[in-house]
């Protein structure tokens, strides 16, 4: 019997090279492609060949398209003028002439991932007259943006704050009047999926977990090398992010030289920052920025642990489950290790306070037993239920129980 076609739509090229995003969507395809034929129609709203993984693409069995219609900032404006988000996907005709275009094959089910672009998704729906249309919102963007608008108000992000309730405000309109046209909805955390259910769209909800490949197998190294080295990456355009490294440069760093009694240092990979952290960054010789690097592995490899401080934000953390799959130990928040139930102490140091993570990174510090300990027992953890290849018979299941008809 021939495989039947999936449409997946998305906003970013899937990658494992990438951030976030990207690893979901890779994530997809790879769950994808043991059943179904895939095409992969990318539609540009973070710019064109984001995170382009020449490697990872090689590992999918999938034909990939991409729009040529990117997003500028004039587009985004004009959107929150007209109601919508300014990210908003709302280029269906564009898309379908792109698509005829591009010759993609008709499929019997389209996969949206991101709200964003459900738009595109349902207008495709009706002109191709597909059956089954689902969509994985990954979590729910207005409460994260609401989230997100009172942690910006209460740093002093004053006007920042506001644009992020606007497009709060809108995305809770679209998600009210367009999820309710999917037949299936994928979240990322069980948490997501009941906050999903009761809001009441009455849609068939399921948990897609964020998971990882095992790269090459790792043991871990012990090192006395000094200085012990931290690692925090995240672009600091998205605001936990950059809250994240706020935390790190004017609360951790300060707290942790007072107490540390051993030399230490912070590598942060994080993008463009403003005057007042980079005047921070140049007080510590114990901190390492970078807005950007060419090779992610090498600075892990050469890093000890990773922080993960994040005070907002939705869906399962992707940094704090990378991070547990190189074999590191993570010293985290409850936010950073949303999604996953691990035990503090057993698989990681989670922190709520800024003196418990400085609490957590100087034991750290001073205690190699306890490195080796929670990074062997959260890399088996993370073996045990967030990679692909111990999920391959239950992915392939419930895969073939999704074939239509």
């Amino acid at each position: 019997m021939a495989q039947k076609n999936i449409l997946f739509i998305t906003p970013v090229l899937p990658s494992l090279n990438g951030r976030g995003r990207n690893f979901r969507a890779f994530h997809w395809v790879w769950h994808l492609q043991k059943t179904w034929s895939v095409s992969v129609l990318c539609t540009s709203i973070y710019g064109k060949d984001l995170f382009r993984d020449e490697e990872s693409l090689a590992k999918l069995d999938c034909s990939i398209y991409h729009s040529n219609h990117a997003y500028s900032k004039f587009q985004r404006f004009t959107n929150l003028l007209s109601g919508q988000p300014s990210t908003w996907n709302s280029i269906g005709k564009i898309i379908e002439e792109e698509a005829v275009r591009l010759d993609i094959p008709k499929p019997d089910v389209i996969l949206c991932f991101r709200m964003l672009n459900a738009p595109i998704a349902l207008h495709l729906q009706e002109r191709w007259n597909i059956e089954k249309i689902w969509l994985d919102i990954d979590e729910i963007d207005s409460r994260v943006r609401f989230d997100i608008a009172n942690r910006m108000a209460s740093e002093g992000y004053y006007f920042r704050a506001v644009k992020e309730r606007v497009e709060g405000f809108f995305y809770a309109i679209q998600e009210n009047s367009l999820i309710p046209e999917f037949d299936r909805i994928y979240a990322s955390t069980i948490e997501e999926k009941n906050s999903i259910d009761r809001m009441g769209f009455g849609v068939q909800t399921e948990v897609k977990p964020n998971m990882l490949p095992v790269s090459n197998r790792v043991t871990y190294q012990k090192t006395d090398d000094n200085p012990y080295t931290f690692m925090f990456v995240g672009d600091s355009n998205y605001f936990p992010n950059l809250d994240a490294i706020d935390r790190i440069l004017f609360e951790i760093v300060p707290g942790l030289e007072k107490i540390a009694q051993v030399p230490f240092r912070f590598v942060i990979i994080g993008g463009d920052l403003g005057e007042a952290q980079q005047q921070q960054i140049r007080k510590y010789d114990s901190v390492v920025y970078h807005q950007d690097v060419d090779d992610l592995k090498a600075i892990y490899d050469r890093s000890n642990a990773v922080v993960v401080p994040l005070r907002v934000g939705g869906g399962s953390s992707l940094k704090f489950l990378e991070a547990l799959s190189r074999l590191k130990p993570v010293v985290a928040t409850p936010v950073g290790a949303r999604g996953f139930g691990v035990r503090n102490g057993e698989h990681a140091l989670i922190g709520e306070s800024s003196g418990e993570l400085i609490h957590h990174c100087n034991h750290l510090i001073s205690d190699m037993d306890l490195n080796r300990k929670l990074s062997e027992k959260g890399y088996q953890w993370f073996l045990d239920h967030y990679s692909y290849e111990i999920n391959v018979k239950a992915t392939k299941e419930t895969v073939n129980n999704s074939q239509p008809g």
